[in-house]
């Protein structure tokens, strides 16, 4: 690996370490004082932006192959199902929200992924279909690992 993208990977690395120890199992969205004060799961689990903090740990997982980002990752993913079943907003990424979900089985048997399904089918759409396959199995974590 060349030299600067070490550096930035360790660094970046140091970063959410710090941030996974401060944090908890908070969902991040913004900073005041320099910090993640606020627990965007509390104010509003269904803000657009949730997701991100939970991507980050499976792919400090992926990386690192520690189970801390796995654990954390699956509280967080936890936390976020509560989003599924209260959802009545109309805006700009209600596209993405207004769909029929399938909860999907995670390699360890535990289960918590999900993927939009056709409304009108109930079948899986395309887009899942080539990342997930037609049992709707992702097989190494969120999105494929």
């Amino acid at each position: 690996m060349e030299n600067w993208i070490q550096e930035l990977y360790e660094k970046t690395t140091r970063k959410i370490e710090a941030e996974f120890e401060r944090m908890g199992e908070k969902i991040p969205y913004i900073t005041e004082g320099g910090r993640y004060q606020t627990d965007y799961g509390e104010k509003d689990i269904y803000w657009w932006t949730n997701g991100f903090w939970c991507g980050i740990l499976w792919k400090m997982y992926h990386a690192t192959g520690e189970e801390k980002y796995r654990k954390r990752a699956e509280a967080v993913e936890r936390r976020l199902d509560k989003a599924l079943y209260g959802f009545t907003g109309l805006h700009h990424d209600t596209g993405f929200i207004d769909t029929v979900m399938k909860t999907l089985v995670r390699p360890d048997g535990s289960s918590g992924h999900i993927a939009c399904l056709d409304p009108d089918t109930g079948e899986l759409l395309e887009i899942w279909l080539a990342v997930l396959g037609p049992e709707g199995i992702c097989p190494s974590g969120p999105a494929g690992g």
